[in-house]
């Protein structure tokens, strides 16, 4: 729960998630702009969008700062780099699933529309789209990619 997080996991979570791609795209700026084209692709979550858990508020806050992070990039690196980000929800990986007891998963997995859990390749196709020519028009965009989930829209 809330008050029984601790500082400094708040702040892992927040280095991983958020300034971790800040650093990486730091560090890609000079080449991308340089060579007048470039992609970057942070994964951010549904979680970043709306809340879904108050237990999950640091996930939360680090995936909401990812997507601000990726606002703020878009209009940096522009007009030769695209900057998106895509938001999985619930996607059936062993990770993602473990420590869940059987009846909240089969719960959850009943509110989105897909009626089953995300693939991590339906995920891996969506950025290969996002780094291909097809996709040049698209620029400063979250892509939810969550079979419908309610709330996250």
């Amino acid at each position: 729960m809330f008050n029984e997080i601790k500082i400094d996991d708040i702040k892992k979570t927040l280095d991983v998630n958020a300034i971790g791609a800040y650093n990486l795209s730091r560090h890609c700026y000079k080449y991308m702009i340089d060579n007048k084209w470039g992609r970057i692709i942070n994964i951010a979550s549904t979680n970043g969008i709306n809340t879904y858990y108050p237990m999950c508020f640091d996930y939360d806050a680090s995936k909401a700062a990812l997507i601000s992070l990726t606002h703020n990039l878009a209009m940096e690196f522009a007009p030769y780099v695209n900057v998106n980000a895509i938001a999985p929800g619930f996607i059936g990986t062993e990770n993602e699933l473990e420590g869940y007891d059987e009846e909240f998963l089969k719960e959850e997995c009943e509110k989105i529309l897909k009626k089953r859990y995300g693939k991590a390749q339906e995920v891996a196709y969506l950025v290969e789209f996002l780094i291909s020519d097809k996709a040049d028009y698209i620029n400063n965009s979250v892509i939810r990619i969550d079979g419908g989930q309610p709330g996250s829209n």
